[in-house]
């Protein structure tokens, strides 16, 4: 599996493009804004994206999906209870004086019982609130697409309508550090971490 990483929007959202290098069937997760450069390495891998995915619904994270399914008009996916989010993209950007866009069209909703592959690896996806109601997190064999719950030293804010300091605690403690300690960590913005290093060294989880 190969994934290649891209900061978007004007959050600098790690957006990430992830691809079976054998079958080349490939995912891009959290698409923050536009980027030629995630075009570009695309079409220079070969890349045939199935899925556009995201662990939440906040619109740092999805404002770059409308002008992606232009391109690439692929199944996308978040959970159900993020979908109001999503829905209510033009009126939040208009809020934040950014210039406003039509959302993404959701075609699918995920959970934990949801099904997806890229070639013969599969996405296990985990249901983690806190951040939002609807916060999921990724998992790819060892590496963990943690989005906006759990940061290198630090964790997703919570004081956003539908975010739970208590959620945001168990869903990191009863999902995420229940994982491997060799687990990668790769979160929707800043550095990549591990799982064993967030144990011991992240100060917002107790």
């Amino acid at each position: 599996m190969k994934i290649l990483l891209f900061n978007t929007g004007i959050y600098d959202v790690n957006t990430y493009l992830v691809f079976d290098e054998n079958s080349k069937e490939g995912a891009v997760i959290d698409l923050g804004g536009e980027s030629e450069e995630l075009l570009n390495a695309i079409k220079s891998n070969g890349v045939d994206i199935k899925y556009i995915l995201n662990t939440h619904g906040h619109f740092d994270h999805i404002s770059g999906e409308n002008y992606f399914q232009k391109e690439y008009p692929v199944p996308t996916y978040v959970h159900k209870e993020d979908e109001q989010l999503v829905n209510h993209l033009e009126e939040i950007l208009l809020y934040m004086g950014a210039k406003p866009h039509k959302p993404p069209k959701i075609t699918n909703f995920l959970d934990e019982n949801t099904q997806l592959k890229l070639g013969e690896e599969k996405i296990q996806v985990l249901e983690t609130p806190g951040h939002t109601r609807g916060s999921v997190s990724f998992l790819i064999n060892d590496v963990l697409f943690s989005g906006d719950t759990l940061f290198y030293e630090s964790v997703g804010r919570t004081d956003f309508p539908g975010g739970s300091f208590s959620q945001i605690q168990s869903s990191i403690k009863q999902k995420l550090f229940k994982l491997p300690d060799k687990t990668k960590v790769l979160p929707g913005h800043g550095d990549a971490t591990q799982i064993g290093y967030e144990k011991l060294n992240n100060r917002c989880v107790d």
